[in-house]
């Protein structure tokens, strides 16, 4: 069931922390073991990204 608009990132970012609790580990099963790696070439392709993403945070917060 996908996420509710209103609470996507809360829910999202719970499991996120338990994928990176676990990505280093391989998955018990090849349906969860593909995604795992899925997971990883994701971020890897996204990092920029992520990089400008924190900079714009970095700068909201230095102005608060």
């Amino acid at each position: 069931m996908p996420n509710m608009s209103y609470c996507r990132f809360e829910n999202t970012l719970n499991d996120l922390y338990d994928c990176i609790d676990n990505i280093s580990q391989e998955a018990e099963n090849e349906r969860d073991e593909r995604k795992r790696k899925e997971m990883i070439y994701f971020l890897f392709e996204n990092i920029d990204l992520f990089e400008d993403l924190k900079q714009e945070l970095d700068n909201v917060t230095q102005d608060w």
